[in-house]
């Protein structure tokens, strides 16, 4: 789950959630007080906890202001997309600099994949699959700052992996067996982040006094 990914201290007051209406419930409990949207192309999809937008993300334009959001979140957002970079970049605007963006996505240099164009078929054709590297350059050409990984494992039968590695296929932080990778993009630099929350905290804490 990618709100495995959200940290203790993090703060958010508008939430924007990507067609996967899983997370309603756990952000929504987490996070009371905060206003949540949800984007689906479902036009019978109610749940009074969020505000609903019907579109496709993929093809129109967010009906909200830049540096709207503390939070965007959303499974494999980066898949079925024709230019994965104007989306990924498109949703950096709504993203205020203190904000990030909770996205996965299926890694392709995982042993299913690798087994099954071994015995020389597919069926990700309509889908965009990334490995690590190439998914991070495309964070960092979106106008993150900081991103980081958190892997989703399934084993390989050892003698597969065996195989593959013998192959030429380097095992990395055991990529091979990562199935999906969990993505933590932030807008900024952590020391940013940091020195916000500390001046939110103290602004909190400040007692006004009467003269």
């Amino acid at each position: 789950m990618l709100t495995d990914f959200i940290y203790g201290d993090d703060f958010f007051e508008k939430i924007l959630i990507v067609e996967t209406e899983e997370y309603i419930s756990e952000l929504a409990e987490k996070f009371p007080a905060a206003e949540i949207f949800f984007v689906t192309t479902d036009e019978d999809f109610f749940d009074e906890r969020v505000k609903t937008c019907v579109l496709n993300y993929r093809e129109e334009i967010l009906p909200f202001d830049e540096e709207f959001f503390d939070l965007i979140i959303g499974d494999l957002t980066l898949e079925v997309v024709v230019n994965p970079q104007d989306i990924a970049a498109g949703f950096s605007k709504y993203i205020k600099q203190t904000g990030i963006f909770l996205t996965s996505f299926r890694n392709i240099r995982h042993w299913q994949i690798l087994e099954k164009l071994m015995r020389g078929w597919f069926n990700g054709i309509v889908s965009r699959f990334y490995t690590r590297t190439n998914f991070e350059k495309l964070m960092f050409a979106s106008f993150y700052k900081d991103v980081k990984f958190s892997p989703v494992i399934k084993k390989a039968p050892k003698d597969l992996l065996a195989k593959l590695i013998e192959c030429g296929f380097e095992n990395f932080g055991d990529d091979l067996e990562v199935e999906i990778w969990q993505v933590r993009a932030a807008r900024s630099m952590p020391e940013f982040n940091v020195h916000f929350r500390i001046s939110r905290r103290i602004c909190k804490d400040i007692t006004p006094r009467r003269i």
